[in-house]
């Protein structure tokens, strides 16, 4: 009788698995070109040395990246971009964690607490609001022309936050289900 009760909860979490790396697989590949085309756009319009390209660079084995066409366009902005993209999505998550948990099960890593929940909102803080305002900057100097205020800009910048808040919310439900298994 427990083999039957065994074997649907294995199902049960394979199901589990499946539908949370499912859904991370669908939202970088849809978000991630997104996001990276965006802030890198960003990040080499307010930090300009982040435009240089990845063949000039002073490393042996990357100067090669400029006999291939395909390479030559990449610059320090887009690998920026990635990484800003992988501290964005993780800091979202924690953040939510911070807000939606107990204290007890906030932190897994047997750290002090407290000094972790500290860390992770100045970090939250900085890293988010420098996400909102590249992709705002990217937005209004690609698509308004440069000016300095733009309503729609703004509403866009809320909306993309808003997606990335409920990506991050789905992923930490559907992790939370995978714990409970």
């Amino acid at each position: 009788m427990n083999a039957p009760n065994t074997h649907s909860l294995t199902t049960a979490a394979v199901v589990a698995h499946a539908k949370y790396w499912l859904w991370k697989a669908v939202t970088i590949l849809i978000l991630a070109p997104i996001y990276c085309s965006v802030i890198a756009e960003g990040l080499r319009l307010l930090v300009a040395p982040l435009g240089q390209k990845i063949h000039k660079l002073p490393i042996p084995a990357v100067s090669m990246f400029g006999q291939y066409q395909e390479l030559r366009r990449l610059d320090l902005a887009i690998f920026m971009a990635v990484f800003l993209l992988v501290a964005v999505w993780w800091l979202w998550e924690q953040l939510l964690k911070f807000f939606l948990t107990l204290d007890e099960s906030f932190d897994d890593s047997h750290w002090d607490t407290e000094a972790y929940r500290r860390l992770i909102l100045i970090l939250g803080f900085i890293v988010l609001g420098a996400d909102g305002c590249l992709f705002y900057t990217s937005l209004v100097q690609l698509g308004w022309g440069g000016t300095k205020l733009s309503l729609s800009a703004m509403l866009a910048t809320a909306a993309w936050l808003a997606v990335v808040v409920f990506v991050s919310l789905v992923s930490l439900k559907l992790r939370k289900s995978l714990d409970k298994r």
